[in-house]
């Protein structure tokens, strides 16, 4: 079983609450591009997990990440995906990433990186992240 973790980074300042929905939908519409099937979605957001395990057509939590939700709805159809509320205190990957993510200097594209110790010529997960739509990430 193949582990991902992405760390993205966005131009312009959000609330919070925002920023969290926009990485979680990001994290989506990445498993997607990428064909999983099965999906665990980590976040340390108590209010953005609570919201986006209740989301149905009808309910949408949080008024800011109504029509967030609404697309994470549309594009997990048909995943099996879970939220996982992770406790901050105890993730201390998730932390460090999300530091590194808010030092850092934005570049003007993207940058990929393959971490694995044994891999093809051709990364699969580096293809489909070249080719993704990126909108304002």
């Amino acid at each position: 079983m193949d582990t991902f973790f992405f760390q993205v980074a966005i131009p312009r300042f959000l609330e919070l609450l925002e920023a969290e929905g926009w990485a979680l939908l990001v994290g989506a519409r990445l498993a997607a591009a990428l064909n999983l099937q099965v999906v665990n979605f980590l976040t340390d957001n108590e209010i953005l997990a609570g919201a986006a395990k209740r989301s149905s057509r009808h309910y949408h939590g949080h008024w800011s990440l109504r029509p967030i939700l609404a697309e994470f709805i549309q594009v997990t159809n048909g995943m099996q995906h879970s939220i996982i509320k992770v406790n901050r205190d105890t993730n201390k990957v998730v932390d460090r990433l999300a530091k590194q993510a808010r030092q850092a200097t934005i570049p003007s594209s993207c940058l990929f990186s393959c971490e694995a110790n044994v891999h093809s010529t051709q990364c699969t997960v580096q293809s489909a992240l070249q080719n993704f739509d990126w909108g304002m990430f």
